[in-house]
C-alpha cells in the first residue's frame, strides 16, 4: 500500500546556530523532492522556524517541547565523576555543578524554555501549518519547570495563524 503521508524526522541536536546547517537544509529539500510530505528537524533547544520547499513544510526546529533533565532519578556514573561529586550525590547536585542556579549552560538561555507545537494538515495536495507557542516555565524552578503549557501574552505574538502552501 501507499502511505497517507510521509514525515521525515531528524534529530539535528544543536550547533548553536540560529538556522539549520546548510547540509541539513539540503537534506530536507532532497527528502521533499523524493516524496516526503513534511520534514521535521528536532533537537536544538531554540526555535529555528518553518520553511517551505515545493509547497511542503520544513520544520527547521521548533525549540523545546519538554525539558526536564533535572527530574530524572539518576544519571550515568561519569556525570558525577565529571563534576567531582562524591558517591551518593544526587541528580540535583550534578545540575548545580553544571548550571549553577541557572546562570550558565542550557538553563541560562531563555530560548531553552520556549518552543512551538506544529499543527499540520495535509489535504488535497496542500499543506497547512499552525504554530502554537509553548512556554516551559523557566521561572518555576527545579522539579516544576520543563513541562509545556500554552504561552501567554508574551508568546501570543509567535502564533502565526495558518501558513499554507499549495502542492
Amino acid at each position: 500500500g501507499r502511505a497517507a503521508a510521509v514525515v521525515v524526522a531528524i534529530h539535528t541536536h544543536d550547533s548553536g546556530a540560529a538556522e539549520a546547517e546548510p547540509a541539513l537544509a539540503a537534506f530536507a529539500r532532497a527528502c521533499i523532492e523524493a516524496g516526503a510530505d513534511v520534514v521535521a528537524m528536532h533537537g536544538p533547544h531554540r526555535v529555528r522556524g518553518l520553511g517551505w520547499h515545493r509547497g511542503r513544510p520544513v520544520l527547521h526546529g521548533l525549540g523545546s517541547l519538554v525539558f526536564q533533565p533535572e527530574t530524572v532519578p539518576f544519571l550515568p556514573e561519569d556525570a558525577y565523576r565529571l563534576h567531582g561529586l562524591p558517591a551518593g550525590a544526587g541528580v540535583a547536585d550534578v545540575f548545580t555543578a553544571r548550571w549553577g542556579a541557572g546562570e550558565r549552560g542550557l538553563a541560562a538561555h531563555p530560548e531553552t524554555w520556549r518552543g512551538l507545537v506544529a499543527l499540520l494538515r495535509l489535504e488535497g495536495g496542500a499543506a497547512t501549518v499552525e504554530l502554537v507557542p509553548v512556554d516551559l516555565g523557566r521561572e518555576l524552578g527545579r522539579g516544576r519547570r520543563g513541562t509545556p503549557r500554552i504561552a501567554g501574552e508574551a508568546g501570543a505574538t509567535l502564533r502565526t495563524g495558518r501558513a499554507t502552501a499549495g502542492g
